[in-house]
């Protein structure tokens, strides 16, 4: 005699199944955003590596100019003769979570290097961009915030053009270099 599953046993499965399913979810929501984040962070990393390095290649300005829209994207522009290249452009609006943007967070944090309080989302010498030259570049300041838990915070020292990339760590109320 052949043993078959009727609907209702099939029906009750289906059931369980998409009542773990949906207990889930949640846990995986908070990992891929996270993975957003972070994406964006190397993103970031590598735009500011890319704008440093070929402005010491050929010694010619590179500035990161911000756009004041809704989405503050960026731009890496080098001008040359009087012709201005774009070196790249970010795209973490558009593969990222929309919510990551240049801004301080809703609460008042310390500067990374012990400097008092962030008080500006873009702080520059060469405000409102960040300009890296062929033997250094703008001090400056940077800070992307999602509004809720995660900010990262850029410090660009105007003397060599390096920089450093800090991500807030509000478990331990304290800043944790990535780069």
């Amino acid at each position: 005699m052949i043993r078959a599953y009727t609907l209702l046993e099939l029906m009750v499965v289906l059931a369980i199944s998409l009542f773990l399913f949906s207990l889930a979810c949640p846990l995986f929501s908070a990992q891929i955003e996270e993975g957003r984040f972070r994406a964006f962070c190397a993103e970031l990393s590598g735009n500011l590596t890319l704008a440093r390095h070929v402005a010491q290649i050929t010694e010619s300005p590179v500035r990161m100019a911000f756009t004041s829209d809704d989405e503050n994207r960026y731009r890496c522009l080098q001008e040359i003769d009087g012709d201005t290249r774009v070196l790249s452009v970010s795209s973490w609006h558009a593969r990222y979570d929309r919510r990551i943007k240049n801004r301080l967070p809703p609460t008042a944090l310390p500067h990374p290097t012990g400097n008092g309080d962030l008080t500006r989302a873009l702080s520059s010498t060469h405000a409102p961009d960040l300009v890296f030259g062929g033997r250094g570049s703008s001090s400056g300041t940077l800070v992307f915030s999602d509004g809720d838990q995660r900010t990262v915070c850029v410090v660009v020292s105007g003397r060599t053009g390096r920089f450093r990339i800090f991500r807030w760590q509000a478990d331990t109320t304290m800043w944790k270099a990535l780069h």
